[in-house]
């Protein structure tokens, strides 16, 4: 999720991507059990920033993402709509943080 400008983030990157769309449906067992932490990692240039924006443009309740997912494979997922744009999302990229230094 973009903060600045209130909209999902990096809406290429999904496509470019489209294998990284499988994890939201292995996140979706994590998500029901109550776990309220996911940590993802990954060796260096893996793809972690893409992933990491694409899970929080789809659980979070700061954006509607339903124009960029309903096209996608995970839209056929019973628990889809269920999940999606249902939960508070902190998303803290440390890319970001450290350029700032």
């Amino acid at each position: 999720y973009n903060r600045r400008k209130k909209t999902p983030a990096k809406k290429v990157g999904v496509f470019q991507c489209p294998y990284k769309i499988s994890i939201l449906e292995e996140l979706f067992p994590l998500v029901e059990e109550g776990n309220h932490y996911i940590c993802i990692t990954r060796p260096r240039r893996f793809g972690k920033t893409v992933t990491a924006n694409l899970i929080a443009s789809f659980f979070s309740k700061g954006c509607d993402a339903s124009d960029v997912f309903d096209r996608l494979k995970v839209s056929g997922n019973q628990e889809y709509r269920r999940k999606m744009n249902q939960y508070n999302v902190i998303h803290i990229s440390l890319n970001e943080v450290l350029c700032d230094l």
